[in-house]
């Protein structure tokens, strides 16, 4: 990414401190610290939340099958009256993609938010394994989060 001769030119260009990682091991390293560093204030705003925690979801598997990933986006209206969409998760999906797997991963999510009862609606693509995964998500409701 950074290793672009003339992006990189680019960017140093706009970023006035001169300061640009070579390394896309290190740019993973500092969206991840930072994604870490606003869980717990996006955490508050879901649990302080004036509606329910309504979920997008879906999964992506790379062309070579090396890699799966269960991207999650929560929405929901923030006591001050706001509509937040903030991505809660981005986790590599183990095992295949069924239903009750990808409930796991999603309520490991919404715990990990303390968020686990107030989940609301969930929209996905028309892959066959939504409805097990709402049907799996509605099982781990009924037997408490």
């Amino acid at each position: 990414m950074t290793s672009n001769s003339r992006f990189r030119a680019l960017l140093l260009y706009l970023n006035d401190n001169n300061q640009l990682p070579w390394s896309s091991t290190t740019i993973t390293q500092r969206i991840l610290a930072h994604f870490r560093s606003l869980q717990p204030h996006v955490a508050e705003l879901m649990q302080q939340a004036i509606t329910q925690i309504h979920l997008s979801c879906d999964g992506w598997t790379s062309p070579h099958q090396t890699i799966a990933v269960l991207g999650v986006i929560a929405h929901f209206t923030s006591k001050a009256g706001i509509r937040m969409n903030p991505i809660i998760g981005l986790r590599p999906l183990e095992g295949s993609h069924t239903g009750s797997n990808m409930a796991e991963e999603i309520m490991e999510i919404l715990r990990e938010y303390g968020v686990a009862e107030k989940l609301g609606y969930i929209m996905g693509d028309n892959a066959t394994n939504n409805a097990s995964l709402v049907r799996a998500l509605a099982e781990e409701q009924e037997h408490g989060t």
